[in-house]
């Protein structure tokens, strides 16, 4: 089991678990000859596993991984099925080219040309497809303080200034603008504005605005689906000091299977059978329900559980907890 790193949700980057010596290792080795067919099959299946579970600190060292990985499957032909994907009409202006038939064409594309941001987060992408698809998941139970915990971001909105979570909430609102296998390839501390702008091209300022020029208590009233989730997300994260951040589509991977309750979202990238869910990991499993107050809630709880956590994890859970019977100096009485 891979550690957590200092961020306590999810596993050490790809440089540690695939070391730039252990890399160049392996492709020296390969194109001296020495590997057999049995030998390639395990090199793609091991470091594509890594590069979807183990987020890179640069893009450009996912790309080189990507690169050995890529002239294997070409010289061994060893085929998977690219499933049928929505993407967006451009990239950086130019028709988006998706590889037909196999992942050959791609890794043809990764092995004979240079960096390639799109070809990266494709191939990322369409390995991280069935490691997400073996994820458990479980529906949640009804919880009580369902309407408790309504009331409490409802009168927590009007005075929030995202000081904890600074920019998380903007970021998990721009990112789902955007096809998740966009996205697949971004960094340990990469921010998604540059694939923003090359996504939405000149439409960029105006979808971003639709977030930016409103207060969180704005965008509470304006908000629905995913897009609310992840602000209530970022609500109770930061009402309780960010004990964790927010994962989105192909970050769900990254997350550590002894790391602390994790929230997620997926859009277009099914976790077991399920899409277009808000939920959250814990040991290895997905845990969501169609309310997103009742995850939000059920989170609270299990992460109040952990032992060292933020007294304040502890506050909302007496607050908002099935039996609901908060103390008189919990700090979110003043906010019912």
């Amino acid at each position: 089991m891979s550690r957590p790193d200092r961020t306590g949700n999810i596993r050490q980057s790809l440089e540690v678990v695939l070391p730039p010596l252990s890399l160049a290792w392996l492709s020296t080795a390969w194109i001296a000859g020495n590997v057999t067919e049995s030998d390639a099959a395990t090199v793609v299946g091991k470091i594509t596993t890594l590069l979807c579970m183990h987020v890179c600190k640069t893009h450009m060292y996912a790309w080189d991984a990507a690169v050995l990985t890529a002239r294997v499957l070409l010289k061994t032909e060893l085929t998977v099925a690219i499933p049928p994907l929505v993407l967006p009409p451009v990239i950086g202006g130019s028709p988006v080219a998706v590889p037909p038939g196999t992942n050959l064409a791609l890794a043809r594309s990764i092995a004979t040309n240079t960096y390639d941001r799109n070809c990266l987060s494709y191939f990322m992408f369409i390995y991280a497809l069935p490691l997400a698809r073996a994820v458990p998941t479980n529906e949640l139970p009804v919880a009580n303080g369902v309407g408790t915990l309504e009331r409490v971001i409802a009168a927590f909105a009007g005075e929030c200034k995202w000081k904890e979570v600074g920019d998380m909430y903007l970021h998990g609102l721009i990112n789902l603008t955007m096809p998740a296998w966009v996205t697949a390839s971004l960094g340990q501390a990469e921010t998604p504005w540059a694939l923003f702008s090359t996504c939405h091209a000149s439409d960029a300022n105006g979808v971003g605005r639709q977030f930016i020029s409103k207060s969180a208590k704005e965008l509470l009233t304006a908000l629905t689906g995913l897009d609310l989730f992840v602000l209530l997300a970022s609500f109770v994260l930061e009402l309780t000091g960010k004990p964790t951040r927010l994962h989105l589509n192909t970050q769900l991977l990254h997350i550590a299977a002894d790391a602390p309750p994790t929230l997620c979202v997926v859009r277009d990238f099914a976790v077991g059978t399920l899409d277009r869910v808000g939920g959250y990991m814990h040991a290895g499993t997905f845990h969501t329900h169609a309310n997103p107050y009742v995850v939000l809630c059920r989170w609270t709880e299990a992460s109040a559980a952990v032992p060292g956590r933020s007294s304040l994890l502890r506050h909302l859970n007496e607050f908002c907890g099935d039996d609901r019977a908060p103390s008189v100096d919990n700090p979110f009485n003043k906010l019912v």
